[in-house]
């Protein structure tokens, strides 16, 4: 394990077929990973314990993605973002609150790695 411990990471997708793959590969290559399932929940979770990075779907039950982001961009929380979504509407709003990437639906598993990792290493979170 690095001087950094394990970096932990929090997807927030409602579907759950997608975020247990999310999960399983990350897990397997070395990170901490919890899910929520919709944006209020994710909001609470990031502020009992904030993760060091999140995967955020764009389209999601009781908050979008879009307005979980201005809020916590809005609350000074400084993390870092990926957005995973399946298509170009609505970003213009979450654009302006910079996520640190964006990963198109459907995406590889390779390009989730690499997305991932990329951050990782901009951020020097080490799993």
């Amino acid at each position: 394990m690095s001087t950094y411990g394990r970096c932990s990471v929090l997807v927030v997708e409602d579907d759950p077929p997608t975020a247990q793959l999310v999960q399983m590969v990350l897990s397997e290559e070395g990170y901490e990973v919890e899910i929520a399932s919709n944006g209020e929940e994710a909001l609470r979770r990031i502020e009992q314990a904030p993760p060091q990075m999140v995967l955020l779907d764009l389209l999601l039950p009781t908050m979008d993605g879009a307005t979980l982001l201005r809020e916590l961009r809005r609350r000074g929380k400084a993390l870092p973002v990926i957005l995973m979504t399946a298509g170009r509407e609505g970003m213009e709003p979450t654009e302006s609150a910079r996520p640190e990437g964006i990963l198109f639906k459907p995406f590889e598993l390779t390009d989730l790695l690499e997305e991932v990792e990329r951050l990782a290493r901009e951020i020097s979170c080490k799993h």
